[in-house]
């Protein structure tokens, strides 16, 4: 579906922007990682965000664009979401081509301005960064690199079928570590305190490498009202009061939902209810553990099962009903690589837990 930014193209001024391009992609075919979670700099174009002006994070000097270019350049319909519309966008007489986010309510534009300049300073091979964003009285857009290869959502539940190649366990493995290394870097962020917010399958994206990447970081900051996620990837602290505003979003709520993309990763299903890790835990406790629950994708290889059983116990540890009881996205990546290195977790879960919650965090670049 082609659209046109007719309506965004009347509020563009001519600006010359310094743009992101070459230097910037060729370091993320690379798979290098630059900045620090606390360390996070990054360059405004024009001197500041004023009115009508692209704001650019400009890790790289590369070519220039001018603001209209993109806002009038023909744009494909990705979707709409609880924040706003996503477009997939070429730049006309060009082989550029970006994700823009046209977010609808949102807080003061001084707010928006300073949160996003925050945003804007990561950098991470496993995070999608937020590579410019155009805010004026009438309309906020944010601009992403284009991943090509679609969502981990998209990959698990709409790639089966005749002709079609599902994904083996050692990518979903790969692709569950790379997701919690960029989880655990965003937290790892202190001033302020960072966390996704919407943590779901569909924001997690590959990259032309085959890599994970976090993306729509902490859009819920940007509203005058936090959105309700997904119900199925909700923490259980998070459904006790009708009062939204009363509730506190912690890291602990991320690794909830962490968890329930693992329960996809492992099954293959949709949790849509809300109840799929009960459900799982009671058929475990009838059947011990039976193979049958994974994804009947996996089931060709026996060989594999310790494996996933491992992933499993991880997914239940996120899962854990007191916020008090998940671990840390650190340890969780420290899990996950230990199957992937050595086929099962090393050691017990509790001891492994009571060493490394003492452990400083580990290093995420």
């Amino acid at each position: 579906m082609i659209v046109i930014f007719e309506a965004i193209a009347m509020v563009a001024a001519i600006v010359t922007v310094t743009w992101y391009c070459y230097k910037r992609r060729r370091r993320q075919r690379n798979g290098s990682v630059t900045g620090g979670a606390n360390k996070g700099k990054y360059g405004v174009s024009g001197g500041g965000a004023r009115e009508g002006e692209m704001v650019v994070f400009d890790f790289d000097q590369g070519c220039k664009i001018k603001v209209d270019d993109l806002l009038k350049s023909s744009a494909e319909l990705l979707g709409k979401g609880s924040v706003g519309t996503t477009y997939k966008v070429k730049m006309d007489g060009s082989d550029v081509v970006v994700v823009v986010k046209r977010v609808w309510e949102r807080k003061k534009r001084r707010e928006v301005d300073e949160w996003l300049c925050v945003i804007g300073g990561l950098t991470h091979s496993n995070i999608v960064s937020l590579s410019a964003y155009y805010n004026s009285k009438d309309e906020l857009l944010l601009v992403y690199d284009f991943l090509p290869n679609g969502s981990l959502h998209s990959l698990l539940h709409e790639n089966r079928g005749p002709g079609r190649t599902p994904l083996d366990w050692s990518t979903r493995l790969k692709l569950a570590s790379d997701a919690a290394k960029g989880l655990a870097f965003l937290h790892s962020y202190n001033k302020p305190k960072l966390f996704h917010g919407n943590l779901t399958s569909s924001n997690i994206v590959v990259d032309q490498l085959g890599n994970a990447r976090i993306s729509d970081i902490g859009l819920q900051q940007l509203l005058h009202t936090p959105f309700f996620i997904n119900n199925a990837y909700k923490a259980p602290e998070l459904k006790l009061n009708n009062n939204f505003s009363q509730r506190k979003f912690t890291h602990k709520c991320d690794v909830y939902s962490f968890g329930v993309v693992l329960l996809e990763i492992l099954t293959g299903k949709i949790m849509e209810t809300g109840d799929g890790e009960s459900s799982m835990r009671r058929q475990m406790e009838q059947e011990e553990m039976p193979w049958e629950v994974f994804d009947f994708e996996l089931l060709r290889d026996r060989e594999l099962e310790e494996e996933m059983r491992a992933l499993l116990q991880v997914a239940f540890m996120c899962l854990a009903a007191l916020p008090k009881d998940r671990p840390k996205m650190s340890i969780i990546h420290r899990m996950i690589e230990d199957i992937r290195t050595k086929g099962s977790i090393d050691g017990s879960i509790n001891s492994i837990m009571s060493n490394l919650s003492s452990d400083s965090s580990p290093s995420l670049s």
